[in-house]
């Protein structure tokens, strides 16, 4: 029996492993919704930020290889740990500090760009992450005389799964991101000073005891998260920032004008732009006398000052995060009697809704993002149309096509255009700061000068002094002229929208980008050559692994619109899958392995061509929520599960060097989730869409199995 010390030793050793699997969630969440926030992208930010993460840890754990070299494993484990915990917030910092280095202010920053920049920037921490594994995989199965690469594998999942749960359920809710990883610097170098005083050499504590004293007089003496912030908005008077469950939100002064930000994107200005007038006029002008109207999004103190202009008798505003009105109107919200804020997502209360309108004024600007798309679906359109009243108007919006329309928005105009006539009889054009899309069952007119004279209605901008009819009605007929003649249209599940805009998107840096794919390639046929069959299943399944869980992610995008919030829950889901995988393993095989290897391989497909035929249901029955969120959670519980297991086996195949093994199946794993990551957000999902990707992602998995079939008498299976 261990002496007490030797238990309490051994104790803490895998506390710090499930510290080490805490604290990389806890900052990888952090990082994806600060990424996210700063750089002003889509859902392709998360298929990169993964992708570097897992490449680097991997790259990491390959490193560790050398810790069989390392005389004082006590001493190298306190710096290395030390160092570990100051890492995420250093990294906040400079991703924040940096971001206006990389790209100018309000500039939208390219793919190459945020792949380098958040390799770079990553690097540190995940290098460290991975070599850590090793280092912990080895002491600790020296120390057990046994092999338990799978065992740290598990522990530092469930540490994982314990900070993903804290960080969704109250973190993000309560703490910005700066106070989060300060909350995180100081529990893991409170833990390293218990561990450095359990060494031969006490003195050692002086190193995270002197990191953790000059860490809290920096955050707060020199408030470093100002600094950083401050950087992001430059020439400007930050007034209030504050971190939501749906978004960073940031209200600026400049001079005399407010500036609202959300994920540092401009949502309103408070110079009563010509735009005010635009978003309501072009839409309420088309009906002959609207009386109850619904706004969806948009700046409501603008929104309502042109509305006042109608003789209305209800008004009812949709906006899914409160915190934007709060911040904009500085508490001072209109009465109830004058317009009634809802605060709710506009899929969920157009498809429950049991009043009717005459107008609704969906102020979004295009499906620039997964969330976005679900409000230029035909399924919406159809939603829409059930809760207006006859002779209804729709007005919706896309970013202006100005005077030359290039072949990705052409496409984005004319799935928008189709789905529109898919359920309104009359649709027209009338172009501006923005081009308004205008849908009704009645007739439209694009005079829509002519009818706010008719009613008598003033503007500074909608007027025969600044608006000429004939030519608004000569710049909506070159539009239509470019209108391709398809008939594509925008789905839920099959978001053409959403894949036209992110090769929109793709197209502005289109000669950096045809490079990428092949950086992540020629790697893994590399690698290919190299490795056995084991190594290679391995690889197959952190590959499929990764792609499902960004399928999932934007899946769970598509119905929900939920994403910036619940997907902390969702890849703490995904882990705990891993750890129960890895952890039941040793339970449930015990010989025969390489044909429970083999097995679990042939499994895979299976599971995922299950999710082609998930989201066939889904848009069968309407995405009713509690169905889609089971559907979701299982699938990918279910597939982690299987991953789990696959390293619990991968790891005690043949395996005799343990911090050689440690290193490469890790380093593979994760090589493979990284390509999955990447690839399937950056290029196979805008490729292909989201049910072709999973048959694709099924047909790489069948052949990793038949290999391995094939291979199976060099592992003594029969």
């Amino acid at each position: 029996m261990k002496a007490p010390g030797a238990r309490t030793y051994n104790t803490l050793l895998f506390t710090l492993v499930l510290f080490l699997g805490f604290t990389s969630l806890v900052t990888q969440l952090v990082m994806m919704r600060e990424f996210m926030a700063v750089f002003t992208s889509n859902e392709i930010v998360i298929g990169i930020l993964l992708a570097n993460w897992m490449i680097l840890t991997g790259a990491g754990a390959w490193l560790g290889k050398t810790v069989r070299w390392i005389r004082n494993t006590g001493l190298t484990a306190v710096i290395l740990l030390s160092t570990f915990s100051v890492l995420p917030y250093a990294t906040l910092f400079l991703v924040d500090f940096l971001r206006n280095v990389i790209a100018q202010a309000g500039v939208m920053v390219n793919l190459s760009a945020i792949m380098i920049w958040s390799f770079i920037l990553l690097m540190p921490y995940c290098l460290l992450a991975g070599f850590l594994f090793s280092l912990f995989a080895v002491v600790i199965s020296e120390r057990q005389g046994v092999n338990s690469i799978a065992t740290v594998y598990s522990t530092e999942a469930w540490g994982s799964v314990a900070g993903g749960m804290l960080f969704s359920l109250a973190l993000v809710h309560l703490l910005d991101h700066y106070a989060v990883l300060t909350l995180v610097l100081f529990l893991n170098l409170a833990l390293v000073s218990i561990f450095a005083l359990l060494q031969e050499r006490k003195v050692l504590a002086v190193i995270p005891l002197s990191a953790l004293v000059v860490s809290a007089l920096l955050v707060a003496g020199i408030r470093p998260d100002r600094t950083a912030i401050s950087r992001l908005f430059p020439g400007q008077e930050i007034e209030k920032r504050k971190e939501t469950p749906y978004g960073n939100i940031t209200l600026t002064r400049t001079g005399e004008q407010l500036n609202m930000y959300i994920n540092s994107t401009p949502l309103f200005y408070s110079a009563g732009l010509a735009s005010d007038e635009e978003q309501v006029h072009y839409g309420m002008l088309q009906h002959t006398s609207p009386r109850k109207v619904l706004f969806i999004s948009g700046d409501l103190k603008s929104l309502l000052r042109e509305a006042y202009k109608y003789p209305l008798e209800k008004m009812d505003y949709l906006e899914i995060n409160p915190w934007i009105i709060r911040l904009w109107m500085k508490g001072q919200l209109p009465s109830p009697d004058s317009v009634r804020i809802i605060y709710k997502d506009a899929r969920r209360y157009v498809g429950n809704a049991t009043d009717k309108y005459d107008v609704v004024l969906l102020n979004i600007p295009g499906a620039v993002t997964a969330q976005q798309n679900r409000y230029f679906t035909s399924e919406f359109f159809r939603e829409l149309k059930a809760i207006l009243n006859p002779g209804g108007v729709v007005s919706t919006c896309l970013v202006a096509a100005g005077n030359y329309m290039g072949e990705e928005s052409a496409a984005i105009h004319t799935i928008h255009y189709n789905t529109l006539k898919e359920h309104f009889r009359n649709v027209i054009i009338v172009p501006g700061f923005m081009d308004y899309y205008i849908a009704s069952d009645s007739a439209l007119s694009l005079s829509v000068v002519e009818l706010a004279e008719k009613r008598g209605i003033e503007n500074r901008y909608i007027n025969r002094y600044y608006l000429n009819d004939s030519l608004l009605a000569q710049r909506s007929a070159v539009i239509i002229e470019r209108i391709i003649d398809n008939q594509r249209v925008n789905h839920d599940f099959r978001p053409a929208a959403y894949f036209i805009q992110m090769k929109f998107w793709l197209s502005h840096f289109r000669r950096y980008e045809a490079f990428i794919p092949f950086v992540f390639l020629l790697p893994l046929v590399i690698l290919l050559f190299r490795i056995n069959a084991v190594q290679a299943g391995l690889l197959t399944i952190g590959f499929a692994a990764s792609s499902m869980e960004i399928i999932v992610l934007i899946a769970f995008q598509v119905v929900s619109g939920y994403l910036y919030l619940a997907n902390g829950m969702l890849i703490t889901l995904f882990m705990t899958g891993m750890a129960a995988g890895a952890w039941l393993g040793n339970r449930w095989y015990r010989d025969h392995l390489f044909r429970h290897f083999m097995c679990l391989q042939a499994v895979a497909p299976v599971i995922i061509l299950s999710l082609p035929l998930i989201l066939v249901i889904l848009q069968k029955t309407g995405n009713p929520d509690v169905l889609a969120y089971s559907f979701f959670a299982a699938i990918m519980f279910t597939f982690s599960f299987l991953t789990g297991l696959v390293f619990n086996l991968s790891s005690r195949i043949r395996v005799t060097d343990i911090a050689r093994s440690s290193g490469e199946l890790y380093g593979i794993d994760l090589l493979g989730a990284s390509l999955g990551s990447v690839l399937t957000a950056a290029y196979l999902i805008p490729l292909l869409g989201l049910i072709m990707v999973s048959v694709f992602v099924a047909a790489v998995c069948l052949l990793s199995a038949i290999v391995a079939f094939i291979r199976r008498k060099q592992f003594g299976a029969v």
